[in-house]
């Protein structure tokens, strides 16, 4: 018998680094290394693995929409190659965005413990 499915079609990042995905059944997860993408993208099947050397380098990964996956370690990966990841609601609204923080972390390199968390052994009791 045979097999009359078509083999997906592969994602090609842009010479800019962006990839943007539909969210609708997306999946983005991380496999032996590479960042692993699936999605439905005019109704056809589409997925590629990428490798944290390849070209063009992926530089953001923009997805639109609720239904899709995406996992803490893809999220590692992205960070760990420099890319930002933005994820979009279907009005256009950020619903979680992350990236490298540049400047801002420098407000913090001598800071060791924040106010509001040290320990409660100093105060007095109350009664």
């Amino acid at each position: 018998m045979q097999d009359h499915r078509t083999a997906p079609a592969p994602l090609e990042v842009p010479q800019s680094g962006v990839l943007f995905l539909p969210g609708y059944g997306a999946s983005v997860r991380v496999d032996a290394g590479m960042l692993h993408v699936r999605a439905v993208i005019g109704g056809r099947l589409c997925e590629q693995r990428f490798p944290k050397v390849g070209r063009p380098r992926l530089t953001r990964l923009v997805v639109l929409g609720k239904g899709g996956v995406v996992t803490l370690d893809a999220l590692a990966w992205l960070a760990g190659v420099g890319a930002a990841f933005l994820h979009l609601s279907s009005d256009g609204k950020v619903l979680t965005s992350s990236g490298a923080l540049g400047p801002i972390t420098r407000l913090f390199a001598g800071r060791r413990h924040s106010p509001s968390i040290r320990p409660s052994a100093s105060r007095s009791p109350d009664t």
